[in-house]
């Protein structure tokens, strides 16, 4: 039978019949903890833990991260003790469970204030990185739903989100995540910039999309010819943000940024990584796009 959290256990690496019976158990113990309990959506508020555990697990987060996530708001929202998580979960995602729960008392007090903020958040973690990954993914998902809250609200958050969770999403070198969130203060802080600045990415990609594929099939086809064979390829658009911020240090002036879609090549040696460079040096050929 279908579970809530069968998708999380999916984008696990690995997971072990131990981690789906403990994962599904913190799911249906949270869920009923959480009871009638909604989100400002009105959807069940379940819906947020779980969220967040499918980030975590996607993120490559071990069991117990996965669980303090769908159990972070157990003891700040509901009747449920730490010492009962401890007791049924173990004292390593108590500890979590407590960390998310400290942070999530700490207030935003402004823009000046913001590297006090961040150097709180990083000393109040310090002994636990997974902390702070959990209170990024709970942040990610809160900013995804942002807009049931007030307008006023909206702009705290979308300002505390830029100021403080994006540069400690970058330091951690959790890149996606910092783009996600990045992406995410731009659209509600500036609506109209953020909605012209996707509008035009979205039809540079479409129109890039035939030459990036032949790309990418003719770079991996040569990398195999090299014998490099255990090997994977990613691509990616800037994100909004970023190349907004770019493009208003180039003056406004689009020809001058050369670098909107890019090609990541993932190997798993170094000597691997040298071959590559070789590979891609003799196949380089500028792609319409600007890639």
């Amino acid at each position: 039978m279908a579970h809530p959290t069968d998708d999380i256990i999916r984008a696990m690496q690995s997971p072990t019949a131990k981690d789906t019976e403990i994962i599904r158990d913190a799911y249906d113990f949270a869920e009923k903890a959480h009871g009638e309990e909604k989100r400002k959506s009105g959807e069940p508020y379940i819906i947020h833990p779980r969220a967040i555990a499918l980030t975590l697990a996607k993120l490559g987060m071990d069991r117990d991260t996965i669980t303090a996530g769908i159990l972070h708001d157990t003891i700040e929202d509901t009747p449920v003790k730490l010492e009962e998580i401890e007791k049924r979960y173990g004292a390593n995602v108590a500890s979590m469970v407590e960390g998310v729960t400290k942070l999530s008392k700490l207030k935003y007090r402004g823009v000046e204030r913001h590297v006090e903020s961040m150097r709180r958040l990083l000393v109040a973690t310090a002994n636990d990185v997974r902390v702070i990954i959990i209170k990024l993914a709970d942040r990610l998902h809160n900013m995804e739903t942002l807009q049931y809250v007030s307008e006023e609200k909206r702009a705290r958050i979308a300002l505390e989100t830029r100021e403080v969770y994006v540069p400690i999403a970058e330091r951690l070198g959790m890149g996606l995540i910092k783009a996600q969130l990045e992406d995410l203060a731009f659209k509600n802080l500036e609506p109209e910039k953020y909605k012209e600045t996707a509008a035009f990415l979205e039809k540079e990609a479409e129109r890039a999309k035939g030459a990036l594929e032949e790309t990418v099939k003719d770079l991996r086809k040569a990398l195999a010819e090299a014998g490099i064979k255990n090997f994977r390829t990613e691509s990616r658009i800037k994100n909004a943000h970023s190349f907004a911020a770019k493009l208003e240090r180039k003056d406004n002036d689009i020809d001058k940024i050369y670098d909107i879609f890019a090609v990541r090549i993932i190997v798993p040696s170094s000597d691997d990584c040298y071959k590559t460079l070789g590979v891609v040096h003799s196949l380089w050929r500028p792609i319409p796009g600007r890639v």
